[in-house]
């Protein structure tokens, strides 16, 4: 066999299954979707304690609520955690009146953990 010394990269199975978000009936994410359930019917029982059987009619508004991630996670599962990281980075942008209205996303956590600062001056050399 002739050695052509060139690298192949070796290929493996992908599982990307295990990346997907669990939906029910192909539409609904499954955490959310439960979330939503449980303290619908939880509202409604302790409203149905003050204002009578009534009360239970609360649970009719997690209809709209489901229809709307339905509609949001019918093309992409993985839609939730991406409105998430939305409402996440635009509640962030509270403090930006103090940085002239600008907004950075860096990975870096600076100011979060000392040994940040002390890898620093330990790195740094005195002349």
């Amino acid at each position: 066999m002739k050695d052509t010394g060139k690298f192949i990269k070796p290929e493996y199975p992908s599982y990307n299954g295990l990346a997907r978000t669990a939906l029910i009936m192909g539409a609904f994410p499954l955490v959310p979707t439960v979330l939503i359930c449980i303290a619908a019917i939880l509202i409604a029982l302790i409203l149905q304690a003050f204002i009578g059987p009534a009360g239970l009619l609360f649970v009719l508004l997690a209809v709209p609520v489901l229809f709307f991630l339905k509609s949001v996670c019918e093309t992409d599962d993985r839609a939730m955690s991406i409105l998430w990281l939305e409402i996440k980075t635009w509640s962030k942008r509270a403090n930006t009146r103090f940085w002239n209205n600008t907004y950075t996303l860096t990975p870096i956590k600076y100011g979060h953990h000392h040994h940040v600062y002390k890898r620093f001056f330990e790195n740094s050399t005195i002349y």
